[in-house]
């Protein structure tokens, strides 16, 4: 509430101090004067204001450096810069990694990058215990070395904001959302969503429901624009569209809610099941290709020529011996 009242009437780059506030508010009851509707509305945008500062993107490379620096000192208590950077002055002597190596002989290392070859930011690497070992024995490269290769790869793979996000990489990604939360909370991992019969495979044989689809139950694939598509990846990436299991008392009203949908169609005279494409499209019998582009008989008339044909060279074969020789003639 600071950021938001306080701070409203006063220049950009200026605030008030904590004791001109504890002044201004001294003889006020500011909470008597909101009602309980206005307070909750105050609270829920500081908290989005707090989640933009946290989380939205910086606007010059300047200060996406300097929030690089602090992010990465404070996730070893002020992470000493890499050897060749020396102009990055802030660090402490016993970072937090080291301590616990100390105490517990756990090893971890610490690498970042920039993405961008715009970026002032410069690698970080810190290793604590026998973790900076690992690099020159295993990989036969120095920590230097490794870092500027991760480094390397990191700015090669960077693409501009359209070339990340097209229309099949969001589409795949709401898709596998779907998909991983439903296995997770079935606990089976070959399920498949199934949006044409949702409410019957899925709602009605599992219990569960996805909660807070900005789009109604739809398929990813019936979207066709990127707006639309980063709104419900948004809305799985943080939650509020996800899957919730259903109660006995739920299933049970869901289930009479389709009977009597499935009665309803059943008066109407729709079919519960949609026709085929090709429904009243006469079909005739298949004939298989011959090699030399011709249509052959079918099978079934291939299997009795073989027959025929076998039977025609036993009646051949029949009656055929050895032929007389003089021997027998003389006998005769």
């Amino acid at each position: 509430m600071y950021v938001l009242i306080h701070t409203s009437d006063l220049p950009d780059g200026e605030r008030k101090t904590l004791s001109e506030i504890q002044d201004s508010i001294a003889d006020v009851d500011w909470k008597a004067a909101l009602s309980e509707e206005r307070q909750q509305e105050l609270i829920d945008e500081l908290i989005a204001h707090r989640k933009m500062k946290h989380t939205g993107m910086r606007a010059t490379n300047k200060s996406a450096q300097n929030d690089i620096i602090r992010t990465c000192e404070h996730i070893a208590c002020e992470v000493r810069p890499f050897p060749p950077y020396p102009f990055v002055s802030k660090f402490l002597t016993e970072p937090q990694l080291d301590d616990l190596a100390q105490r517990t002989g756990y090893s971890a290392f610490f690498m970042g990058a920039r993405v961008n070859v715009n970026d002032d930011a410069a690698p970080n690497f810190h290793g604590s215990g026998d973790a900076e070992k690992f690099f020159p024995e295993v990989l036969d490269k120095s920590t230097w070395e490794v870092s500027s290769l991760f480094e390397q790869w990191l700015c090669k793979r960077d693409k501009n904001l359209m070339e990340r996000e097209t229309i099949p990489k969001l589409r795949a990604e709401c898709v596998a959302f779907i998909r991983t939360g439903l296995r997770n909370i079935t606990n089976m991992k070959a399920l498949e969503m199934e949006y044409a019969r949702y409410d019957e495979r899925i709602v009605g044989v599992y219990k569960v429901k996805l909660v807070g689809h900005p789009f109604g139950i739809k398929n990813p694939s019936e979207i066709t624009t990127s707006p639309n598509l980063r709104t419900l990846r948004t809305a799985l990436a943080s939650g509020q569209c996800h899957w919730a299991r259903l109660t006995n008392e739920e299933h049970g009203a869901h289930m009479k809610e389709l009977e009597k949908q499935h009665a309803a169609a059943v008066e109407k005279g729709e079919p519960r099941r949609r026709k085929r494409k090709d429904a009243g499209v006469p079909r005739g019998s298949y004939k298989r290709a011959r090699n030399d582009g011709g249509v052959g008989p079918s099978s079934s008339k291939k299997r009795k020529t073989k027959q025929s044909s076998g039977t025609e060279e036993a009646v051949k074969d029949k009656g055929k011996g050895r032929s007389k020789s003089v021997v027998d003639s003389d006998s005769e």
